[in-house]
């Protein structure tokens, strides 16, 4: 398993709203971002996987990364939350 297995595998983001600032959680790998612009959040967020992913590898602990959980389609979960509700941020 090398970065670019792991950089297609498509990661569940949770996105909250508190005050001005969107908080975006990749739960299965602690990862935990925030800003006032959503895509800039998770512009950080998507960096920070791939840091702490190539991390992982470097230390030779991929078999130690979470894989995300089987997704009920085959679209990435932010993009439906974009499709669906970016209208109500």
């Amino acid at each position: 398993m090398n970065l670019e297995y792991f950089k297609n595998l498509h990661y569940s983001v949770i996105i909250k709203k508190r005050g001005n600032k969107f908080i975006l959680l990749i739960w299965e790998l602690g990862i935990v971002e925030e800003d006032e612009s959503l895509e800039i959040a998770y512009r950080k967020v998507e960096l920070e996987k791939e840091k702490y992913i190539q991390k992982m590898i470097e230390f030779g602990l991929q078999d130690e990364i979470i894989e995300p959980k089987k997704p009920r389609t085959k679209e990435p979960t932010l993009k439906r939350i974009f499709i669906a509700n970016l209208a109500s941020f």
